[in-house]
């Protein structure tokens, strides 16, 4: 019988590059377990497929990481990610961006097997994880242990997971191989790469074919049932049927299509599968939290437990997670908090480090007034207090000078005082913005704090995310602001500015009052492409777009698959310089992003190139 060791050693299209399988299973150690002794009951087959949640993704646990690479941030040193971004320096970015410290490796590649291993080895891990299962299906079915529900919660994982990790590789480095048969050494694997929308459209194929067989919850399972809560995290039909509408809407976006345009069809297709999670949510699945201003800890904000655990010991989860891996690595003072969040957003005098990634000005921007307006539309925006009476989000996703995070330590990030003298906080290695990141820092998780660990995760997708692309992909294909759509199924969805107003009436005052009015009905439609023409409703969808899922790990996607990262809006960089006393300001340029035609993908490692004829390069690298 095989090992069961030859299940966990990937081979080809995977780190080792596409001919080194036979080498590694030849030094694989001895193992008494065969095949059924893992595939042939349900609790053990799951426990393999677990190794998958090992590849999604936390770029907060690498220690210079963050998947921070566009205008919405500023750094101030290297090896940091987001700092060999805004050089364009993508060969570096790949194989030591997010690098650092013993054992730690790039946020993209790595020639080692474990966790955190990257976007592009980790995905191909996935993958080969995942059709390993899809192969030992039978095995399952011929011990007859298992259910026919407990096979299909399997199969339906394990297709959710492969297409996520094709998904990864291909809306970083375009068209890939889609690998859905179990690779072995005498297989011809010489497998050229196919153009995206065709590789994307296989991933989506499987996406549906696993919301036909995960659960709209996994509590509604047998074992959900006796075991409430603890399969959080797990992918349900909700997840499925969003990822399947966010892959559509990346392949009918412009940098996709001929003279970047939007595919109107793709988009009237996302849409459809974007309402089928709305649905859900409006049946209990799915919740939008209530955004208040930020009191520091997240007891006391639902929203703020999107990103960071309630408690020293408690994961980050809400029902608005449609899709999320529970990072329960705790930053504190003696471990991750030193090596990971420290280095990428906490000041010198709170335990960071000098790789400092810093809020941009271009995002403050982007947060709007009370009055449902930008700073530079509302006649009632005052200049000398710039962050008074914004949007909610603003408070809990941007630091700004004089915030106190602890009762002994107060951020000071002004420019100079009266003699000329920069606060604190300012300067080299350190934010040169003016800001500082809060979305993933709580009060309290300071040097001398009363936190001793808090846990941090970024959600692979969110709900209002699912709104936010329904919205898009509405207004893309066509309709009206207030036209509800009629879909292919014969149902009628709401329209995007009903997506948008669901998604603004959840921003809350300190009086539970909503604070954001309603957009404009007036607005007209058209897709702005460029971002610059004001009125348009699709522009009102990227800048709620921007301040909703800022530092998720969105906005370098979105930038580039609507083709505009290479416009200089996009890739000039401005900071804020005021004093301390908060009466003199000025807005200035900090840098400029390097961003040419090639850098829309990233490059693919050289060991991968030159294998066979037909495995290219990315254009320009």
């Amino acid at each position: 019988m095989k090992k069961i060791i030859r299940y966990t050693i990937l081979g080809a299209f995977l780190i080792g590059g596409f001919t080194s399988c036979e080498d590694y299973l030849d030094k694989a150690p001895a193992s008494s377990l065969n095949d059924s002794d893992i595939f042939g009951k349900y609790e053990t087959f799951q426990g393999y497929e677990d190794q998958m949640y090992l590849y999604l993704m936390e770029p907060l646990a690498y220690p210079n990481g963050g998947m921070w690479f566009s205008d919405e941030t500023h750094a101030t040193g290297s090896p940091s990610t987001s700092y060999l971004a805004i050089r364009g320096d993508y060969w570096n970015l790949l194989y030591n961006g997010g690098a650092g410290v013993a054992g730690n490796t790039s946020l993209f590649f790595s020639n080692q097997q474990g966790g955190k291993i990257g976007f592009w080895s980790g995905s191909w891990y996935g993958i080969r994880i995942a059709n390993m299962a899809l192969s030992q299906l039978p095995t399952l079915e011929a011990a007859q242990t298992a259910s026919q529900e407990q096979k299909d919660l399997l199969k339906g994982t394990a297709l959710f997971m492969r297409s996520y990790f094709h998904y990864t590789i291909m809306s970083i480095w375009g068209g890939m191989p889609y690998i859905d048969t179990l690779l072995t050494t005498d297989m011809d694997i010489r497998y050229p790469r196919l153009p995206l929308k065709v590789g994307m459209r296989r991933s989506v194929d499987d996406m549906l074919a696993s919301a036909q067989l995960l659960p709209a919850s996994w509590d509604e399972t047998a074992d959900g049932l006796l075991r409430p809560g603890a399969n959080e995290g797990r992918p349900t039909k909700g997840a499925a049927y969003g990822m399947a509408a966010k892959a559509l809407l990346f392949m009918a976006s412009p940098l996709n299509n001929e003279g970047y345009q939007y595919d109107e069809t793709l988009c009237k297709e996302s849409a459809q599968y974007g309402w089928e999670v709305i649905k859900l949510a409006d049946s209990g699945y799915f919740k939008l939290m209530n955004v208040t201003e930020d009191k520091g800890d997240p007891g006391d904000n639902d929203y703020k437990r999107n990103f960071v655990g309630a408690t020293n010991t408690s994961s980050p989860y809400t029902k608005e997670n449609v899709f999320a891996r529970y990072f329960n690595w705790a930053y504190t003072s003696d471990n991750a908090m030193w090596y990971t969040i420290s280095k990428l957003f906490m000041p010198l005098s709170s335990r960071g480090t000098a790789q400092c990634v810093a809020p941009s000005q271009n995002l403050v921007d982007l947060f709007e007034t009370t009055n449902g307006k930008l700073p530079e539309d509302d006649p009632t925006y005052n200049p000398l207090k710039p962050w008074v009476n914004r949007d909610p989000r603003f408070y809990n996703a941007i630091l700004t000078d004089g915030t106190a995070m602890y009762s002994n330590y107060t951020v000071q990030c002004y420019a100079f005082d009266q003699n000329g003298v920069a606060g604190r906080d300012f300067g080299s290695g350190q934010s040169q913005t003016g800001y500082y990141m809060k979305k993933y820092w709580i009060y309290g998780c300071v040097t001398g704090g009363n936190k001793t660990g808090v846990n941090a995760n970024t959600p692979h997708l969110r709900l209002p995310e699912v709104y936010l692309n329904y919205a898009e992909a509405l207004i893309a294909a066509g309709y009206a602001p207030t036209t509800q759509p009629t879909f292919a199924n014969g149902e009628t969805g709401i329209s995007a500015l009903e997506a948008m107003n669901t998604l603004r009436h959840r921003v809350y005052t300190k009086t539970s009052q909503p604070i954001l009015p309603d957009l404009d009905m007036a607005l007209n439609g058209g897709q702005g492409k460029d971002g610059t023409v004001k009125g348009t409703f699709m522009k009102k969808i990227w800048d709620e777009r921007s301040v909703e899922l800022c530092f998720e790990r969105s906005r370098w996607i979105d930038l580039r698959r609507w083709h505009v990262a290479h416009l200089d809006k996009y890739r000039n960089i401005y900071g804020m310089r005021f004093n301390k006393a908060q009466t003199q300001f000025e807005k200035v340029l900090l840098d400029k992003i390097v961003f040419e035609e090639k850098h829309y993908w990233m490059p693919i490692p050289t060991q991968q190139i030159g294998l066979f004829k037909d495995y290219k390069q990315n254009p320009g690298w």
